[in-house]
């Protein structure tokens, strides 16, 4: 049996639209029959909603400040500022002027590294969109680093790869190195997509003695237990985009990943691992 990745995500999304449409439809007629001005003030908040996902939500940016205490780091890294950047999906609606204020914004924290935790490209992206030129700006004293996500092979991979490389973005691919700082090290380690099943975290991890800190950037957060289990204190994440769809009350509608809503935005605990996962900074298909 053959299973395609990215035609198998096609259907479970049209389905997901096709169920919203649906539904949105036969409430609608529902409220027609029983009170016509109450299904146009209904009809009215449909097409709000539609337009603040679509159009103000994607573009509202929130920066979290999160302190984490990570076990056995040497003192000397203790205070380290770190921003995490995950899914800016580039080539689908944000604009370079877009990501030029918002990259701005981010120098202004003044981060001692800077990691981007996948899903750079848009699935379906050929080329090299524009507004990867804007990349370059996200500089750092440790350097910045970045792993691929799932819409990055589902894009042209090789132009995420030299987008990554014009901006003087290391990319990890199943790989870890040191970062020292007074003689002290740091490992920061990068696992690669494990929903296009190219992940490897043994090889990941192999070059790192025991007992020495690590950081480890995964772009989906389904691996955190694996992780828990090679004893990594840190790990860091995108890929959920915080649930998708989140209603008052009651948070995330659906959460691509295997936990569904677990662990779909925000600091966790797992055993000895903290896991952050980052909401996104683009947006994807739906909005």
């Amino acid at each position: 049996m053959f299973s395609s990745p990215i035609g198998g995500r096609k259907t479970v999304i049209a389905t997901m639209v096709g169920l919203v449409v649906v539904l949105v439809l036969v409430v609608f007629l529902l409220l027609w029959l029983i009170c016509p001005p109450l299904a146009q003030t209904f009809l009215v908040l449909v097409v709000l909603a539609l337009g603040y996902a679509h159009a103000v939500e994607p573009f509202w940016v929130d920066f979290q400040m999160v302190s984490v205490g990570i076990r056995g780091m040497p003192r000397i890294w203790e205070g380290t500022r770190v921003v995490l950047l995950s899914d800016l999906h580039l080539g689908f609606a944000a604009s370079a002027g877009w990501l030029r204020r918002v990259f701005a914004q981010v120098l202004e924290h003044r981060p001692d590294l800077i990691v981007l935790t996948g899903d750079l490209f848009a699935g379906g992206t050929r080329g090299i969109p524009k507004e990867a030129a804007e990349l370059a700006a996200l500089t750092a004293p440790l350097g910045t680093f970045a792993v691929l996500g799932n819409h990055d092979y589902f894009a042209q991979t090789s132009a995420v790869r030299q987008a990554l490389e014009d901006a003087r973005i290391i990319l990890l691919s199943n790989q870890a190195i040191p970062l020292q700082r007074e003689g002290e090290r740091l490992w920061l380690a990068g696992v690669d997509d494990l929903g296009t099943g190219h992940d490897d975290l043994e090889e990941t991890l192999r070059a790192i003695p025991d007992g020495e800190t690590t950081i480890l950037l995964c772009h989906n957060p389904d691996l955190v237990e694996e992780v828990s289990e090679h004893q990594v204190p840190l790990m860091l994440s995108g890929h959920t985009h915080g649930g998708q769809v989140c209603l008052p009350f009651l948070g995330p509608v659906y959460c691509f990943s295997r936990f569904y809503r677990r662990y779909a935005a925000g600091l966790f605990q797992v055993g000895p691992t903290s896991l952050y996962v980052n909401r996104g900074l683009g947006k994807a298909l739906l909005p």
